[in-house]
């Protein structure tokens, strides 16, 4: 592995019993022990409570209507029991840490790792950053390019003594000694008919965007494609008046016809700015040169078309913007039964094809065992492997841009009560979001979501083929893993 000698760890920190001493990083010491070092393009807030000082990192918003903006709501905690609370009406990208514990958003999405090293213990954002500082072993395994499992499951990592913290743990490192908690993530709302489940989400989705909208000092970005996540946020965009600017982006792959033309066609329709990203850089050293920082910052935890988008900056044009926010639209299908997921997970492990994330996948149901959720499995499996484990390590590599990001869905109250609504099998059946849609807005109907044409699939081949290569497309064809 060759590494340069100084790498970017853009909007990432550690904690740690040392300073970490860089010209671009922050240092503040957090107990009478530890030090919490972090780069200086991370959100960090600082806020007094009953419990002493918390450490808001990333970004949070409030979802209900009768409770104040995250920090002010923060500031009131004088229990754990409150802490809890309190972050369960919260969306965002987000840490906490107060009370010497260590909370993470609903799904994980700004991932932790951690450990203990050389008689210290060790959290941070960053594999490579905790690489980068004691050159730890790197147990044996296979690249995610060559791997049958595109991602590394958590809790397990490639480095020995490190694991990953699950979006239904709490770190506890009161006497500087690392203790897990278990969490539940999911709050009762039976009580409620459907009819009442989706009012409330309503009312409440639209409070949180009209938050954001007010709280966030920059302008709002929406990627607009042909699919129903990113029109269930539009439609309540719309409905509150919200400014925003939605774009599609250049893919590696092509982009469908329907992901060309529904964003154009409703921005005219509707009267608001749609733009197109396209890849800003075409010299081969350069890309290599940005392919290799995207590896480092995540310590080659993903492989997926992030990595791509970075090598090219496709992001350039948002950065012209006054402090862009892109609001994503994953998460949703966490709210959906995906027998699928769950029979390839096990079909993974029966065929034996690697045995370190086999290890950490067993681990994993262990932990699903001891610490009971009233949740489909497959729900669970996609909330702390595929969100808290996959998407996480792409989000952490994605900061490599600096544009905040998240998805408005990712909140214990929202998705609790997405999970009181009736439960659809399928990863593609999004008939409670429609339903929403049709609440809310209901002429963005009018438009097929995902329609398919036959043209699309020879614009892929020759995308991929421009991109990717032939020997790329005849790899892909003969593992029977093409499109």
């Amino acid at each position: 592995m060759n590494w340069r000698e100084k790498l970017i760890h853009n909007r990432q920190f550690i904690i740690l019993n040392k300073k970490y001493t860089r010209e671009d990083f922050f240092c503040l010491k957090i107990n009478e022990e530890l030090y919490l070092s972090y780069q200086k393009n991370l959100n960090l807030k600082i806020i007094d409570t009953k419990l002493g000082k918390a450490y808001l990192i990333g970004i949070a918003f409030q979802v209900l209507e009768d409770k104040k903006n995250a920090i002010e709501e923060i500031k009131k905690i004088e229990s754990a029991d409150e802490i809890r609370k309190c972050l369960a009406t919260l969306s965002g990208r987000y840490i906490l840490i107060i009370d010497s514990k260590l909370y993470m958003d609903f799904s994980g999405s700004l991932g932790v790792y951690y450990g203990e090293v050389e008689s210290s213990l060790v959290i941070s954002s960053s594999l490579a950053l905790i690489q980068e500082i004691f050159q730890l072993e790197i147990k044996k395994h296979i690249t995610l390019e060559k791997s049958s499992l595109r991602y590394f499951p958590p809790p397990l990592t490639i480095i020995k003594e490190i694991k990953k913290l699950l979006c239904s743990e709490i770190l506890d490192y009161r006497d500087n000694k690392i203790k897990i908690e278990h969490r539940s993530y999911k709050l009762d709302f039976s009580y409620l008919s459907t009819e009442e489940t989706y009012k409330i989400f309503i009312q409440n989705f639209s409070n949180l965007l009209k938050n954001i909208a007010k709280e966030w000092q920059g302008q709002l970005f929406l990627p607009l494609t042909g699919g129903v996540d990113s029109r269930t946020i539009l439609s309540f965009l719309l409905k509150e008046n919200i400014n925003f600017i939605s774009y599609v982006a250049y893919h590696s792959k092509g982009l469908s016809i329907s992901d060309r033309r529904v964003g154009k066609k409703l921005s005219k329709l509707y009267k608001f700015k749609h733009i197109y990203l396209q890849k800003n850089i075409s010299n081969k050293i350069e890309i290599k040169k940005r392919e290799n920082e995207y590896d480092e910052q995540c310590y080659f935890t993903s492989i997926e078309e992030d990595r791509y988008y970075y090598s090219v900056d496709i992001y350039k044009k948002l950065k012209k913007y006054n402090k862009p926010l892109i609001l994503r639209g994953n998460i949703w299908e966490v709210t959906i039964k995906e027998d699928d997921l769950v029979e390839a997970m096990e079909k993974f492990i029966k065929n034996k094809l690697e045995n370190l994330k086999i290890s950490s996948l067993n681990i994993w149901q262990k932990n699903v065992e001891d610490n009971f959720i009233n949740l489909d499995f497959g729900m669970r499996y996609y909330l702390e492997q595929r969100l808290g484990g996959w998407s996480s390590c792409n989000s952490q590599a994605d900061d490599l841009n600096n544009i905040d990001f998240f998805s408005p869905i990712n909140s214990e109250y929202l998705i609790s009560l997405l999970w009181n609504l009736p439960i659809y099998d399928g990863i593609d059946n999004k008939t409670n979001q429609i339903e929403i849609i049709r609440r809310t807005k209901k002429e963005l109907l009018i438009i097929p979501f995902n329609k398919k044409y036959k043209i699309d699939f020879f614009i892929r081949i020759l995308y991929i083929l421009k991109n990717k290569g032939l020997k790329y497309i005849i790899t892909k064809i003969l593992k029977k893993d093409f499109l």
